[in-house]
């Protein structure tokens, strides 16, 4: 019994310094826990898509990046869609990586640079800047395999001819101003010299267009006030009008140009057609990726968990009252 007491004396005495010596980190260390832990917020599982989980952190820091503060405002048929487009986003990316798309550091460089942030130093930020680069790294591939020939191009062009036939139009300058008699003293100028248009515009007009001389731009019939339109569209070219009254004030209206209805050539369009034709091309190659995922990769959504975290966004948002003034939701109220 001697013995063992010893035995027990001498490892007590050789443990007792290294206790003494590492007690106050272990302590120190446990504070730092406790702290991080204050810091670190609950995440809250809401789905999983094949072996790859998401919390509710990451749905709030979608909400928070594609809608803003604004979210918390949102109806509950609304969250219902973004939530809709978060999982369209989340099967996109896992498919993506099951596609081997990844991302190196220089490429995350130059994304930050784009979207004017310094670096990723934000933990609650980082998992939604890393899922977006693989998103738009896989779109763009998706984007570049697609090809649109010549052919293709005249053949939509001829098959829709409607959509690139233009009416007639007139290039338009107007003068307007306050006081009816200073609009007939101008025509009366104008009437002996109508050069001097642009320069009375810059002076003496009101109008937003005043800066370009009083000039409109093109208009075809059915975009201009009826009053307005009889007059400009009787008018010849170079043709100063009678002072025009509106709402706004007393206008005096100048042609400077006149278009006849035409067929826009084929070599003008023929970009815009084959950009056209690239988007409608990826829309429908992005549904069947987007359709692919969704049966390829199995979904499970915790239910209750996502409802409880879409009740305290409803719970804390802010409603416009009668008023006008903002008032916090309360249970109850």
């Amino acid at each position: 019994m001697k013995k063992k007491l010893f035995i027990f004396m001498i490892i007590a005495l050789l443990i007792l310094p290294y206790c003494k010596q590492h007690g106050k980190r272990t302590n120190t260390s446990d504070k730092n826990i406790i702290k991080s832990d204050k810091k670190e917020e609950k995440k809250v599982l809401i789905l999983k898509l094949g072996d790859r989980a998401f919390y509710d952190k990451d749905f709030l820091e979608y909400l928070k990046r594609n809608i803003g503060n604004s979210y918390k405002q949102l109806p509950e048929a609304v969250i219902d869609k973004v939530f809709n487009n978060f999982l369209n986003d989340l099967f996109i990316y896992v498919y993506a990586k099951e596609q081997g798309i990844e991302v190196s550091s220089k490429e995350i460089k130059f994304y930050l640079k784009k979207i004017k942030l310094n670096n990723l130093d934000n933990r609650k930020l980082k998992p939604f800047i890393m899922r977006r680069l693989i998103i738009e790294k896989f779109l763009s591939q998706v984007l570049a395999s697609i090809h649109v020939s010549d052919k293709e191009v005249k053949a939509y062009y001829y098959r829709n001819l409607k959509l690139f036939k233009r009416p007639a139009e007139i290039r338009l300058s107007q003068i307007v101003v306050k006081d009816e008699k200073e609009a007939l003293d101008i025509r009366a100028q104008l009437k002996k010299d109508k050069n001097l248009f642009p320069k009375i515009a810059k002076e003496k007009s009101i109008g937003s267009e005043k800066s370009n001389g009083g000039d409109m731009g093109y208009f075809s019939k059915g975009q201009l006030p009826k009053d307005i339109e009889r007059v400009v569209f009787s008018l010849n070219t170079g043709e100063i009008s009678q002072v025009v009254k509106s709402p706004y004030g007393f206008h005096i209206f100048m042609v400077t140009k006149k278009k006849k209805k035409r067929l826009m050539a084929f070599q003008y369009v023929s970009s815009m057609i084959k950009l056209k034709i690239k988007q409608m091309k990826f829309e429908k190659k992005w549904s069947e990726i987007l359709k692919k995922a969704k049966n390829t990769i199995p979904l499970v959504i915790y239910k209750e968990n996502l409802e409880k975290f879409k009740k305290s966004i409803l719970d804390k948002r802010e409603i416009v009252n009668k008023d006008g003034l903002y008032n916090k939701m309360k249970k109850g109220e």
